[in-house]
């Protein structure tokens, strides 16, 4: 990944909200809440690197940016920009696209993923992280506050944190459903003449 702010960067909220708390125990709960949120999301997709079909060939490997891992293919995109016929592949999660017949030889195609960080992986995109620090946030809340045998520990406060994590989650794929947009989405009546 290009341009990360790394999770040991993001610990303000969840540190001031639990003093005593170990920033690496802190750390581990917001990379789990980041994967999780992701996971259920798909809010992270982005264009891998091109192939090209070659003659013989039916199965093309995949490689997503460093430390993070594929969690689904969100298309083929020709030269073109338009997309490729979703019915003639799979995605394989050994991180290979299968075509179903052989493909003509020599098509540039752009594979579309939905990403996630990978385990071990120490940040996300800067892009990111100030859209959505809040509610990963209220994950990391969640976890911690779960741990039971530590100062932090707290059953009922935990269960709000879910609860904000869980519709952060519900609102943010009510947001990819409508484009992002903001605006009024009900279709105006036209009059047939």
């Amino acid at each position: 990944m290009s341009g990360v702010v790394q999770f040991a960067d993001l610990l303000d909220v969840i540190l001031l909200e639990l003093p005593g708390c170990p920033s690496v125990v802190a750390e581990k709960a917001l990379a789990r809440a980041v994967r999780d949120w992701y996971r259920d999301t798909y809010a992270w997709r982005q264009e891998l690197p091109p192939l090209t079909t070659e003659p013989g060939v039916i199965a093309y490997l995949v490689t997503p940016p460093q430390c993070t891992m594929i969690l689904a293919m969100d298309g083929l995109v020709t030269e073109s920009g338009k997309p490729f016929n979703d019915n003639d592949w799979v995605y394989e999660p050994s991180r290979e696209i299968v075509f179903e017949d052989e493909p003509e030889s020599g098509v540039k195609l752009t594979p579309k993923a939905v990403l996630s960080p990978s385990y071990g992986s120490q940040g996300v995109p800067c892009d990111h992280a100030p859209r959505w620090i809040d509610d990963w946030s209220h994950g990391a809340l969640w976890y911690l506050r779960m741990q039971v045998g530590t100062p932090w520990y707290h059953p009922e406060e935990a269960e709000h944190q879910r609860q904000l994590f869980r519709l952060s989650i519900l609102n943010n794929r009510n947001a990819q459903n409508t484009g992002y947009r903001t605006g009024d989405l009900r279709v105006k009546p036209v009059r047939f003449i």
